[in-house]
């Protein structure tokens, strides 16, 4: 159980949109946007982050990924945990995982990681954030991974494939 330290705030979710293509077998199109049944006030320890442009990219790019989840499989951290990791594309993600690997990684992915630094089980959902021309830009989503720390990387939902939908949605 994470012990809290007094700068937490607890929003409500009053509705889920889930991509309309997702396939839960494959994985593919693994994104969905939360509607708040409140505004997040935001302060020194709450700050936004931007949306990318469309088709941006950021492979080869050192960026952050942050959660919740297992630190070296060892149990739930009680800090939030955060973590520089470089990114690849899909290919050579793809060749980083064996042959008779049951997962493919789609061109609506985007890989991040290496051996020691990851994301791990419990961090799915969280942010992949890159810094671009100072501000802090959401390139990926984190949906699943093969270990933690090994030699496969995390795999990630490319948010740049999918902010049409994202805008077309929130204006709505």
């Amino acid at each position: 159980m994470r012990k809290p330290e007094g700068t937490e705030t607890v929003h409500n979710v009053s509705r889920i949109v889930t991509y309309p293509h997702f396939n839960r077998v494959t994985g593919q199109h693994d994104i969905a946007l939360l509607e708040l049944t409140d505004m997040v006030e935001f302060n020194r320890m709450v700050s936004p982050v931007c949306l990318p442009h469309p088709g941006a990219n950021f492979l080869g790019r050192d960026c952050v990924v942050t959660g919740w989840g297992d630190t070296k499989n060892t149990g739930d951290p009680e800090v939030l945990q955060w973590v520089i990791v470089p990114v690849i594309g899909p290919s050579e993600c793809q060749r980083k995982y064996p042959k008779s690997s049951r997962h493919n990684i789609f061109s609506s992915n985007i890989c991040a990681g290496s051996r020691h630094k990851d994301s791990c089980g419990g961090d799915s959902g969280g942010p992949l954030v890159c810094r671009t021309e100072g501000r802090w830009v959401v390139a990926g989503l984190v949906s699943w991974g093969e270990g933690c720390g090994t030699s496969h990387p995390g795999v990630y939902t490319n948010v740049p494939s999918y902010v049409a939908w994202i805008a077309q949605t929130v204006g709505e």
